[in-house]
């Protein structure tokens, strides 16, 4: 939170009260750390704060656990952008260089940084940079950059740059899968992949980030929308590749999905205006839903399921809801038909 010019402040506290059987060891003591004023992601317990050339990534004790600090002068025009994708224990930022001189190339640059203690792993730049004012999304070590002269997808892996695409609209909440990057386009919700630039999936809008998992044949897309008759749904849709797609389910409910759905075993969770659902992964059939108390300026804007209990939270509100889940689960979708069964993770 911000406390002042250019000074912000985080903290570690319990945002609820504590459920006695999941919070045996809970400490009721709020910590803190004074840090620089920036943008903040999170990944496995900490936060990654990013400032103009600084990586700052903070545990839960509120102790800074390592620094990164960019090369060179603090006027050599270099500008960090953020920690822009997690994957296979390491952390990648992005940054854009704009040397001194009219001439000058403008570069992004990519650092590869391991998640743990900050060593540096990897460096390579990207020609051209990434556009003004980029968006990034990210996923299994595949890094796309959105923004209004068009999408570069970056592997961040074999550490080159496989496509950039010409203009496009993308702008409501982008959701990254290995080939395709899905978004509200400008004439529906779809994908942007290099060589057909564009799939469209339907006229209806996204309304938050749509979920994609699978394996390396047989693909799943789980896409939160709203068409022009202002219906919100969860729609669920199988592909091999995405021009050989099929739904298998929709699911009409009365307010917009706010977060990207949640794949836990053999069940979906998702929030709709203040109702938190769980409904079955085969079918759409709901489960379970629970209306939780919000005040009118709040909303939930994520979620996560954490240690057997969803946390949704977004605005300055968390709400945690208690369920029981299968700690391992494998099996996620069978589509049948020769399709063949979908796995994912957690």
């Amino acid at each position: 939170m911000q406390v002042g010019q250019d000074k912000a402040e985080i903290q570690s506290r319990p945002f609820a009260n504590a459920i006695p059987a999941a919070d045996v060891n809970a400490k009721s003591d709020v910590k803190r750390v004074e840090v620089p004023a920036g943008d903040t992601v999170s990944h496995n317990g900490k936060v990654f704060l990013s400032t103009a050339r600084e990586l700052l990534v903070i545990d839960t004790e509120c102790r800074i656990d390592w620094r990164f600090v960019l090369p060179g002068k603090a006027d050599n025009g270099e500008q960090l952008l953020g920690a822009v994708g997690f994957h296979d224990g390491k952390v990648y930022l992005a940054s854009r260089n704009e040397s001194k001189g009219s001439t000058a190339e403008k570069t992004g640059r990519v650092y590869m940084l391991d998640v743990a203690t900050g060593r540096q792993t990897g460096f390579d730049i990207v020609r051209g940079g990434f556009g003004d004012q980029p968006k990034f999304s990210s996923r299994a070590g595949v890094v796309y950059a959105i923004s209004a002269t068009g999408v570069i997808r970056y592997n961040a892996v074999e550490q080159r740059q496989s496509w950039t695409t010409k203009l496009t609209s993308t702008e409501p909440h982008p959701a990254a899968d290995v080939d395709y990057l899905f978004a509200t386009l400008a004439n529906g919700f779809g994908a942007v992949h290099g060589a057909r630039e564009t799939v469209l999936l339907g006229s209806s809008q996204a309304t938050a980030p749509a979920t994609p998992f699978g394996t390396v044949r047989a693909h799943g897309l789980l896409a939160p929308t709203r068409n022009a008759a202002n219906v919100c749904s969860l729609v669920l849709f199988k592909y091999d590749v995405l021009e050989n797609r099929s739904q298998v389910w929709r699911l009409p409910v009365k307010d917009a999905i706010t977060t990207a759905p949640v794949i836990h075993g053999d069940s979906v969770y998702f929030v709709s205006g203040a109702v938190v659902y769980r409904v079955s992964a085969a079918t759409g059939a709901v489960c379970w839903k629970q209306t939780v108390s919000l005040n009118a300026n709040e909303s939930l804007t994520d979620l996560a399921l954490v240690d057997g209990e969803l946390r949704a939270s977004g605005g300055g509100v968390l709400v945690r809801v208690a369920d029981r889940v299968d700690p391992k689960p494998q099996q996620i979708f069978n589509f049948g038909g020769g399709f063949g069964t979908l796995w994912g993770s957690k």
